[in-house]
């Protein structure tokens, strides 16, 4: 059998070949370059460097780009062979560098200085935002329905991307505006959309955007534009720009894009040649020529990177995704090892020349038949066209009962409680004015022929207004008859506020408020002191307010993460959740001067817990009246809400629940395998077409031309599959 092993021998002795290229990404204030390598038909990325501007590419001069784009080079070069030079470079452009299919005249004069200084075959360019679009076609099994959202440091561009294509893309300087309000001003102008997309993807690729995917996730989005519920916001992984610039131009000149380690390059790939005129317009479509330096032609013709072929839309005719042949050598060798056994066995059973002849006829034959009907293998995806069912029901959930009561939509509940304390300290945020009052000695004069008490706490006035006030009990003795000079003593007084103002001078007049001047007044002959002011912090209300508050949430939250916890197939009523105050206790009271207060809390909450399965049970009854005849509901695709909760009325209360169950057509897998076995994939394609799919995939280990490429005739070679999205 030395002849199977010198078949075998060749179909695995491939001479390896590689191949180094280049990719150039523009950004705001950034240049990456990308070393990437292409090995028997596999792309991998062997290094990746960036380097930064201070100034944005735009305002930076030609010489400026040119040494940028040069150290970028430099760095991500430092893992190529020895030896080993790389000229061939494709461009990953802004959004806003390009302006319909070509790129604007005042960068693409850049990038032809750029090629040509630096010695760079320029391939073709792609926009990052297609490039992104096409990249999520490949990892999601289908074109995306998505906003792309790219935020740099001044410039925000949104593309808008349905079923895979751009239907309008904008970028706009933020001016100082946060990102979620320009990305919705962008939106707005593009004028008269019916319906958006529930989903915002942040890319960028350099910067952090978890901050940016806040500020979103807070922003009202239903409320001015037409989202149909608030869309979930993600951030793609950082370098995607890169992966999506490396994969569409992998396809696009004929190569498959691997992650990892490149793979070997199947023998089917190998010996399917293209048409010259298709592969010609196939790169043209995603701005690539072939054998040609677009950097001698960037002014005058330019050509675009598209974001994916052109796909029709689902309404017009299904989108056909057929994956790229797999028919390995391995294949081959699996046939003809089979084929030997048999040669072996017959050669044993029979000599002579009239085993050659049967041999020569017959087995070439064989093997075929065998591998017609065994090898060929394929899969289909059906992604169905969907319906979203919604309505609000009232369940009653009562601590009495033992069984779920369908028709009075009645489930059982259990009550539940746990206790929390805690202790938190927060900053003091009141101001208290504190200080010594004025102090001294006056003298007072009594006028009249009649003795004066006056009490303590006697009211004197001053000049500027001030109040003071005798420390003790004074008697002036009164004036002698006919006598002019009036009679004296000595006594002490204190301001009423703190302050320097008390700080009088000698030789003040002190009138009394309650009496004439002409009868008595109060006189000073040394300087009243020690009065002082100053403002200290100190507790408000509002901190002990805001204290509580605070703690009380952080239990409350803390409360419902053990109640979950300790409840695994029950959900929680969490939306109200009852509070018995067990202790409070502050460590410093209003108005007491302190930089920090802090707080001992101990909280009782109460609530309610029922089991997932009752809540299915009834609102599945529900939903079941409603759903159409030709659609089933998928429990693996039910959201409920509770919106609101009614009083307790003996150990019942009324929750309104609100329930969105996704509803598909009711396909039959065994039907439809049924009908398609054997057939060929134009056939299979009609077919699926005429089912209420939005789109269906077809993959093939072996992709024979037309009329033979058919699908599997054997059962347990074809897989039916419904993903729902």
């Amino acid at each position: 059998m030395q002849w199977l092993d010198k078949i075998k021998s060749l179909l695995n002795n491939k001479k390896v070949l590689e191949e180094h290229f280049l990719a150039v990404i523009f950004k705001e204030k950034t240049i990456k370059a990308v070393l990437w390598r292409e090995k028997e038909g596999q792309v991998s990325v062997l290094d990746t460097s960036a380097v930064s501007s201070e100034k944005n590419l735009e305002e930076t001069d030609e010489e400026t780009l040119i040494k940028l784009t040069d150290q970028a080079i430099g760095l991500a070069e430092k893992t190529l062979p020895p030896n080993v030079k790389t000229a061939k470079t494709i461009f990953g452009l802004p959004d806003w560098w390009v302006e319909d299919t070509s790129i604007k005249k005042e960068y693409s004069a850049k990038i032809k200085k750029i090629a040509r200084e630096l010695e760079l075959t320029a391939l073709g360019f792609v926009v990052i935002p297609e490039a992104i679009s096409h990249l999520l076609t490949l990892e999601e099994g289908m074109p995306p329905t998505v906003l792309l959202v790219g935020i740099g440091e001044n410039m925000l561009s949104v593309t808008l991307v349905r079923s895979g294509r751009i239907e309008a893309a904008k970028n706009e300087v933020k001016g100082g505006k946060n990102d979620s309000t320009t990305c919705a001003a962008i939106i707005k102008s593009f004028g008269d959309i019916e319906i958006l997309p529930s989903r915002i993807l942040l890319f960028d690729g350099d910067l952090s955007l978890e901050e940016a995917k806040q500020e979103f996730i807070s922003y009202q989005w239903t409320r001015e534009l037409p989202f149909l519920h608030f869309p979930k916001i993600d951030i793609l992984p950082k370098d995607s720009d890169a992966k999506a610039v490396i994969s569409g131009a992998a396809q696009e000149l004929g190569f498959s894009y691997e992650e990892e380690a490149p793979a070997a390059k199947t023998k089917a790939e190998e010996q399917k040649p293209k048409d010259k005129e298709e592969e010609r317009k196939e790169n043209e479509t995603f701005g690539f020529v072939k054998e040609q330096d677009i950097s001698q032609t960037i002014t005058s013709q330019e050509v675009r990177l598209e974001e994916e072929p052109e796909e029709n839309d689902i309404e017009e005719e299904k989108n056909v995704q057929v994956s790229q042949p797999i028919f390995s050598a391995s294949v081959f060798s699996a046939i003809i090892a089979a084929a030997g056994g048999f040669l072996t066995t017959f050669w044993q059973w029979q000599k002579g020349s009239f085993k050659l002849l049967i041999i020569g006829i017959f087995l070439p034959f064989i093997i075929l038949l065998a591998g017609f009907f065994f090898v060929p293998s394929a899969a289909i995806t059906l992604y169905p066209q969907t319906q979203v069912l919604e309505k609000d029901v009232d369940i009653a959930i009562d601590t009495n009962a033992t069984s779920v009561n369908r028709e009075e939509r009645r489930i059982p509940a259990e009550p539940l409680g746990i206790k929390q304390e805690g202790e938190k300290t927060s900053k003091t945020t009141g101001k208290k004015t504190i200080g010594e009052k004025a102090k001294g000695e006056v003298t007072i004069y009594n006028y009249t022929e009649n003795k004066k008490i006056f009490a303590k706490g006697t009211v004197l006035l001053s000049e500027n207004s001030l109040s003071f006030t005798l420390d003790d009990e004074v008697t002036v003795a009164s004036k002698a008859a006919f006598a002019l000079a009036p009679t004296s003593t000595k006594a002490k007084v204190t301001a009423a506020q703190i302050g320097e103002e008390g700080n009088l001078p000698s030789n003040t007049n002190f009138p009394f408020k309650d009496f004439p001047t002409s009868s008595y007044f109060a006189k000073n002959e040394t300087a009243l002191s020690g009065g002082t002011k100053r403002e200290v912090v100190a507790v408000s209300k509002e901190d002990l307010d805001n204290l509580l508050k605070t703690l009380t949430e952080e239990l409350l939250s803390r409360a419902k993460e053990q109640l979950a916890a300790g409840s695994k197939d029950q959900r929680l009523i969490d939306i109200d959740i009852k509070e018995e105050l067990i202790s409070k206790e502050f460590n410093k009271k209003i108005d007491e001067e302190t930089e920090n207060v802090s707080l001992k809390l101990a909280i009782n909450f109460t609530t309610l817990a029922y089991k997932d399965g009752d809540l299915l049970e009834v609102i599945g009854s529900e939903i079941e009246k409603d759903v159409p005849s030709s659609f089933i509901w998928q429990k693996d695709k039910f959201e409920t809400s509770v919106k609101s909760i009614g009083k307790e009325k003996t150990g019942i209360r009324t929750l309104t629940m609100h329930y969105k169950a996704t509803l598909i057509p009711n396909l039959d897998t065994g039907q439809i395998k049924k009908a398609v076995l054997g057939k060929s994939k134009k056939a299979v394609e009609n077919y699926l077409k005429s089912l209420p799919l939005k789109n269906f995939t077809i993959s093939q280990n072996i992709v024979l031309p037309s009329p033979f490429n058919l699908l599997p005739q054997r059962s347990q070679n074809l897989t039916v599959k419904i993903q729902v999205n």
